[in-house]
């Protein structure tokens, strides 16, 4: 009898550490990215929470240093990201992981930084995550977030989550995910134009331009279609640069220049025929 009570005492205590092991993240605990990210693993909340009925959903914020929320960002300025599972039940807790990545590679996308008190920034591969350090009494999850330099493009932060009803087991609960995607924003200089203006000649261009700047410029040239996506980037250092655009298909372009401080400096239409 004292075996047999034994046994069930080491099978219970296997159990909890398998269910404890969930609460703290999957990215801390097995390595693993599951909010449904390109190129994270298939698995996500809802491969083993179920049966919950809290009607939750999770909505991902930007919110800028002034305190107000933003729909684009600028390239290399901080903000707070903030994940919430809203529910119309409450539930016993919550749980959350969460990506961000540049939608041109799917690289992590900036920075994460000093998370709530209900979460932790746990690696996983080359990926970054904010997941919860255990089941939450709070249903927000937010961290500092650094953006990735001008340039980068579109951001999408993926988020798998859970409402809990308590119970310590896998059932009886929510699962959720969501996918938000946030434009890149870039700002005009107060730089005086005037003084820094540049020429392009020829332009219209067939193959080849040369951009002539009318003082010493570093920094980086960005050539985008009418859709604002970027489809070139060079680096820049002198007075004159020359630009080959014999692989792009004729149309209308927009180039800009950014100084190493990631202000627009310059903004010119090209014409490529």
């Amino acid at each position: 009898m004292k075996l047999k009570f034994t046994y069930v005492i080491f099978l219970f205590a296997g159990v909890m550490t398998f269910m404890m092991s969930h609460s703290g993240g999957r990215a801390a605990q097995f390595n693993e990215g599951n909010t449904g990210a390109p190129g994270d693993d298939s698995k996500t909340c809802g491969t083993c929470h179920s049966g919950g009925a809290f009607g939750a959903d999770i909505v991902i914020s930007l919110v800028d240093q002034d305190g107000n929320e933003v729909t684009a960002y600028q390239g290399g300025q901080t903000y707070t990201v903030n994940a919430t599972i809203n529910t119309t039940v409450g539930p016993g807790g919550y749980g959350l992981q969460m990506v961000g990545l540049v939608n041109s590679d799917n690289s992590n996308a900036g920075a994460f930084a000093n998370p709530s008190t209900n979460a932790q920034l746990s690696v996983a591969g080359a990926r970054t995550y904010l997941e919860q350090a255990g089941l939450s009494a709070m249903n927000v999850f937010s961290t500092e977030w650094t953006a990735p330099s001008a340039g980068a493009g579109s951001v999408t932060f993926y988020a798998a989550g859970h409402a809990a009803d308590g119970n310590g087991q896998t059932t009886g609960d929510q699962a959720v995910t969501a996918s938000f995607e946030f434009e890149e924003s870039i700002v005009e200089s107060t730089i005086d134009l005037k003084r820094a203006d540049f020429t392009i000649s020829p332009n219209p261009v067939l193959d080849r331009t040369t951009i002539q700047f009318e003082s010493f410029i570093e920094g980086t040239l960005y050539l985008s279609n009418a859709a604002g996506q970027y489809i070139l980037t060079q680096d820049i250092n002198g007075t004159q640069h020359f630009l080959d655009v014999s692989s792009i298909i004729p149309g209308t372009y927009s180039l800009s220049v950014m100084d190493k401080n990631n202000q627009k400096v310059y903004s010119k239409q090209l014409i490529k025929i």
